[in-house]
């Protein structure tokens, strides 16, 4: 099992770190190729402008036949107007780097003849990018012929025509590309992030499963401690079941004949539930299965305030238990119980108005909680056809939609109910009743049922307190 989970955290760790690559390569690749593809893009775009610009501008100055500053300043100026913000500024500059005309706000020295014919005789694009004080531009330049040499401008009709194009507006125009990159980084984030999140969860998801495995082990060791839930005994016909609220339940019932021959039972419930109260289960049942209880009624007694005093020694103040344990003494046809704090047992009987029912109460407190309590046994007479059956909190204390509790009432009519049916029949009312009454929710407590009908020949000699009749 050990090397199985080292193994599985090798592998866990070679995938995690294999998809922290993967992720690290994804967020890297997003941003160089938005940062490669944009600024192309925008320049190729902020190129293109000028060259449009360029070429209007051409036809402009031949149109109006400008042929001084003045009137090549004032065509540079309405097509810049033109460009609706996208042309920062233009400038005419003769070959000695003489300003001719200009528009807009210039910032630095205008582009020279010499670094155009470098460009060109290496058959590239001249150009270069800029900081202004209003974000940056694009600054390109190209030769454009003037037509009148005469008109006042020295050296020749050759000039350059400077165009400055605003990059923000340029990049403005690209916001998909901007949204790819949020989506490219957020998801290679999110990637890392899960990854990372994974890679935290992991030891306790895999202390969970390991708890898992546990936790079933420890339900089918439970399940095989309690008896089938359909027994035979030569003194009574027995149905019995246990329905935990979790994967391992803090109740317990066990039935069976002692070394004597006797009929034994006892239904017990551990303060709270789940894998806290199981162990202490187990060891109750175990201690009261080894002791001679079912000997005498002094013996039942003894065993009950050594159980008490071992329980108050070994446990934790918020642990106890309340348990019914009886035994059938076939001789005298009685059944010899000790309620230690548990919901009275209840033992049914067909009489002359209807179905009567006795509660068993005779015993002590709870077990585990006051050192040196002291237990009396109780007695009842059994006559045959008698039905007896014993419960847990689970049962009587489930409550419906009006936060009503299903209550012993509930299980004295389904019992009146099956009266003429088998002890399974009566055993499936009850337990049916109380899912139907608790509108099929999960249950918060443990149900747990035992439902015995004895056979035993024995004359009526007298009866506890008796309770509600039934007809």
């Amino acid at each position: 099992m050990f090397r199985k989970d080292n193994r599985r955290q090798i592998w866990f760790g070679a995938f995690v770190a294999g998809g922290v690559v993967l992720g690290l390569i994804l967020l890297a690749q997003t941003v160089s190729t938005y940062v490669y593809v944009s600024g192309n893009l925008v320049t190729q775009e902020g190129l293109r402008d000028a060259e449009r610009y360029m070429a209007s501008a051409q036809r402009m100055i031949r149109r109006a036949e400008a042929t001084d500053a003045v009137r090549l300043t004032s065509v540079l100026t309405d097509l810049r107007e033109e460009s609706a913000g996208h042309i920062v500024w233009m400038r005419l500059v003769e070959p000695g780097g003489s300003v001719v005309a200009s528009s807009g706000m210039p910032t630095g020295e205008p582009l020279s003849f010499s670094s155009l014919r470098e460009t060109m005789r290496d058959r590239g694009v001249f150009y270069e990018t800029r900081e202004t004080p209003d974000g940056p531009v694009l600054v390109t330049v190209s030769p454009i012929r003037l037509d009148a040499p005469e008109a006042g401008i020295p050296g020749s009709d050759l000039a350059l025509l400077e165009v400055a194009v605003d990059l923000d507006q340029l990049a403005a125009g690209f916001v998909y590309l901007r949204a790819n990159l949020v989506i490219g980084v957020s998801a290679a984030l999110a990637l890392l992030g899960t990854l990372l999140l994974i890679r935290l969860r992991f030891p306790h998801y895999l202390r969970g499963k390991q708890l898992e495995v546990q936790v079933e082990l420890a339900r089918t060791v439970q399940a095989d401690l309690l008896p089938k839930s359909k027994l035979i005994s030569r003194d009574a016909e027995i149905a019995a079941d246990c329905q935990p609220a979790g994967h391992v339940g803090g109740d317990f019932y066990d039935v069976f004949e002692t070394d004597n021959g006797q009929l034994a039972l006892m239904l017990g419930d551990v303060c709270g539930k789940g894998i806290a109260a199981a162990p202490l289960m187990g060891f109750i049942q175990g201690a009261a299965e080894a002791s001679p209880w079912t000997e005498s009624s002094y013996d039942h007694e003894t065993a009950s305030r050594r159980l008490n005093a071992l329980l108050y020694k070994k446990t934790a103040a918020e642990r106890f238990i309340s348990m019914f344990w009886a035994y059938f003494d076939r001789d005298g046809s009685k059944l010899n119980y000790v309620n230690a704090g548990h919901l009275p047992a209840l033992r049914m009987r067909m009489g002359a108005s209807g179905i009567e029912a006795t509660r068993l109460c005779e015993g002590g407190p709870v077990l585990g909680v006051v050192p040196g309590a002291g237990y009396s046994q109780g007695q009842v007479d059994i006559d045959p056809g008698d039905v007896l059956v014993v419960f847990s909190d689970g049962i009587v204390e489930t409550e419906n939609g009006s936060e009503r509790e299903f209550g012993e009432s509930g299980i004295l009519q389904a019992v009146a109910d099956e009266w003429y049916g088998s002890v399974e029949d009566i055993r499936s009312r009850i337990m049916d009743n109380v899912r139907q009454f608790s509108g099929n929710r999960p249950a918060d407590d443990d149900r747990t049922l035992i439902v015995l009908r004895f056979s035993a020949n024995s004359p009526v000699q007298y009866e506890e307190e008796s309770i509600a009749v039934y007809a």
